[in-house]
């Protein structure tokens, strides 16, 4: 709720003060409204004689049942108050609210299921009627039943709270297989979005039964959409029931996979932007490069081959077809990994006044839709794009930019391309690669295809800001994390909740994966517990939080090798040397081999004053990884500790062709050798090229190397002098 005073009237019926609620909502109503009086009367009047029976000392034994529903009532009030002032507000959602009152349509539901019905069977009669009566007959049906729709769905979206009778008779008619599954799946989408900006439990209900009983699963998964991002955990305390229904839907193995695979796609959403980018600045020029096809002002023009070059370069040719080919397997890659490989090009082809209608941002993509039906009659082109919308990963919404697109261009595509495909000689195939059949009727792809609509529409439709949008990544708590949800921790969902957070982890984002972790019941047995909050807390600098994780991880499963790596490598971070190299001594002892085991076992030795023991593991990773410059870097500088200057200086010359950042190191090794002019020349080099200053230096000095300087008997004033020299001030 947008209104502070309606937020202060939410907050004390979250409470359950509804005498208060009421008294406040009183006061709001002489001020704001009155068409909404009448209902609160009858609330108030119901709360007053409750209040008599209570202090009339009458018994009640549905007293606290009859409370909790006046809760309710006056929620939906308050509910309905609220949106109407943000669609009064807003001048899109007015304009949406006009639009269906001036239509004066008679919208009950039994007058709006007898329209929806009679297409249906308008449609059938269809097939008996002649061919030319037939195809004018089909646009004029399909031109009037698309403009009921697009009404219908406005209806939906800015109307108010549904009545308990309306949202079963909803339910009823989505599940009605006398019902358009086209119709039925554009109409979840209505009471989805006006779910997610106005709370409605009755619609949430409706979503939510839709999902578990419908039969077709394009609607199942809109339905799954709607409910999972529409939960509204504020409301928990004045709808108790909500709690009730997500345990018992996510008691289904079923439905629990689904969640944490739409969690993971709502993550892909979000990560559009950059691959995106991706595609633009890596594998478009790629696929461009070495093709016979040129952008010119009358569209794509086939160029003539290049015979000299053909016959200088002769392996030119192989080697660009290789190079586009890496590159369109690269985002066939990307897409199987969850990609939305599409975004960046067609979100920019949204300006069509196809998309005007708010309602086609989510209509089901088919082929009389009466702003595409024309186009798909006319047979130049009509097999490709036939071929293209089918057996592409494209969501609707872009499978209508498509066809809308190529409409414009078709004039400028060369005869020669169209006459192959018309002709079967070859058959087009979508950048990111065909989608066979049998992947297109999997749950996950039909949900992956519907939220790409969801989520062009709140990124790129120019009315989205008068839309609550679920993918904004600057919220406190983001309505994209459903995992985080409160209403989820006493479901069985929650066993779920540590996959998430690794997955979360993966893309760094911790504090999203904290929110998950928050809604995971503990268990003082459970090792993945342990060690996803030991990595967590680690990631967060929380490493005394980190430690405390890893090390009751290693209690209870002391054989754990992650537990031990994770453990070791977290008190290796923190300085806390001694221990560190007990643990990577032990995952030594069982994988001797191990590169990085050994090399941390050595980098602690050298911490720890065990420079000829580290010396041995070093010479010998050196010789069976001598390109490696973290093992080489590592040996020289275990030399330089160990006096064997002469060793380390060698190998250093080495090092500061590839690793400049290291000639404070090289420089360590010469003042150490006394060779003070060396050292000079080298701390200003770093100061030079490095674009270090005198403050860093005198860190590095005093705090990173001052132990080792010191204890090879380098004292504090000589390092000042050094400082000094090095800086200009000798």
């Amino acid at each position: 709720m947008k209104d502070k005073a309606l937020q202060e009237i939410l907050s004390e019926l979250q409470s359950g003060a509804l005498g208060q609620a009421l008294v406040l909502t009183q006061n709001f109503l002489l001020m704001h409204q009155t068409v909404y009086y009448d209902m609160f009367n009858a609330i108030n009047d119901d709360y007053r004689l409750m209040l008599d029976y209570y202090c009339k000392g009458y018994p009640d034994e549905q007293r606290g049942e009859v409370y909790r529903q006046l809760v309710r009532r006056l929620y939906v009030l308050v509910a309905n108050i609220d949106w109407d002032i943000q669609v009064a507000d807003s001048p899109y959602l007015n304009s949406l609210r006009k639009q269906v009152q001036q239509a004066g349509y008679d919208w009950s539901l039994p007058t709006v299921r007898r329209e929806l019905e009679e297409h249906v069977s308008a449609v059938a009669l269809l097939e008996f009627e002649q061919e030319h009566v037939r195809q004018q007959k089909s646009i004029d049906l399909h031109q009037r039943h698309q403009q009921y729709m697009n009404l219908l769905f406005c209806r939906i979206l800015t109307a108010g709270q549904w009545k308990e009778s309306e949202g079963q008779a909803f339910a009823e008619l989505l599940l009605s297989p006398t019902i358009s599954l086209i119709d039925q799946q554009l109409l979840v989408s209505a009471v989805m979005l006006s779910c997610m900006q106005m709370f409605d439990y009755e619609k949430f209900h409706a979503l939510l039964t839709i999902y578990r009983q419908h039969a077709d699963e394009v609607v199942r998964q809109r339905a799954l959409v709607g409910w999972a991002l529409a939960a509204d955990s504020s409301l928990s305390a004045i709808y108790s029931s909500l709690e009730d229904e997500l345990n018992a839907v996510c008691r289904d193995k079923r439905c629990r996979q689904e969640l944490t695979e739409l969690q993971m796609q709502l993550l892909y959403c979000l990560e559009a932007e950059k691959d995106t980018q991706v595609i633009q600045q890596e594998i478009m020029p790629e696929l461009m490069k070495g093709n016979n096809l040129s952008m010119t002002s009358h569209g794509l023009v086939e160029m003539e081959e290049d015979r000299l070059e053909e016959i200088l370069h002769p392996e030119a040719a192989e080697q660009n077809m290789e190079r586009m080919e890496a590159s369109m397997h690269r985002m066939v890659d990307m897409q199987k990994q969850g990609a939305d490989i599409y975004f960046g090009g067609f979100s920019q082809m949204k300006r069509f006044p196809f998309f005007d209608q708010v309602s086609n941002w989510f209509m089901p993509y088919y082929a009389d839709h009466p702003a595409i039906s024309p186009i798909l009659q006319n047979t130049r082109g009509k097999k490709f794009l036939n071929i293209i919308t089918r057996v592409g990963a494209f969501c609707d919404s872009d499978k209508y930019s498509f066809v809308l697109g190529f409409n414009q261009v078709l004039g400028r595509i060369p005869d020669s391309m169209l006459k192959l495909i018309d002709d079967g000689e070859a058959v087009p195939t979508p950048v990111g690669g065909e989608i066979s059949f049998e992947e297109q009727q999997q749950p996950a792809f039909m949900r992956r295809m519907y939220l790409q609509d969801v989520y062009r529409f709140y990124r790129v439709f120019p009315a989205r800001s008068h839309f609550r949008n679920p993918f904004r990544k600057e919220q406190q708590k983001p309505e994209y994390i459903i995992f985080a949800n409160p209403l989820f921790k006493k479901t069985d969902l929650t066993g779920n909740c540590l996959e998430i957070a690794s997955f979360l982890m993966k893309r760094k984002l911790f504090v999203e994966a904290q929110s998950v972790i928050n809604n995971y019941p503990p268990n003082e047995n459970d090792v993945r517990y342990f060690l996803v909050t030991g990595h967590l807390n680690a990631s967060l600098n929380n490493p005394v939080l980190a430690c405390a994780a890893y090390r009751e991880a290693c209690r209870l499963q002391p054989d754990n090798e992650k537990a031990l790596a994770g453990y070791a490598r977290l008190l290796f971070r923190t300085e806390q040397y001694n221990e560190a190299l007990l643990q990577f001594k032990t995952l030594l002892q069982r994988k001797p081999d191990h590169r990085g085991y050994r090399l941390n076992t050595a980098v602690c030795l050298l911490h720890t004053n065990g420079y000829d023991e580290a010396l041995q593991l070093l010479y010998r990773l050196n010789y069976e990884y001598p390109d490696d410059l973290v093992v080489l870097r590592s040996l020289a500088w275990a030399e330089t500790l160990s006096g064997k200057y002469e060793e380390a200086l060698s190998r250093y010359g080495k090092i500061i062709e590839k690793a400049p950042e290291d000639l404070l190191n090289n420089g360590v090794c010469l003042w150490l050798s006394h060779d003070i002019s060396g050292a000079v020349d080298l701390f200003r080099r770093y100061l030079s090229e490095e674009g270090g200053n005198r403050q860093q230096l005198l860190a590095f000095f005093m705090d990173d190397e001052h132990p080792t300087l010191t204890s090879r008997g380098i004292t504090d004033v000589e390092i000042l002098l050094m400082l000094d020299t090095v800086t200009g001030m000798a």
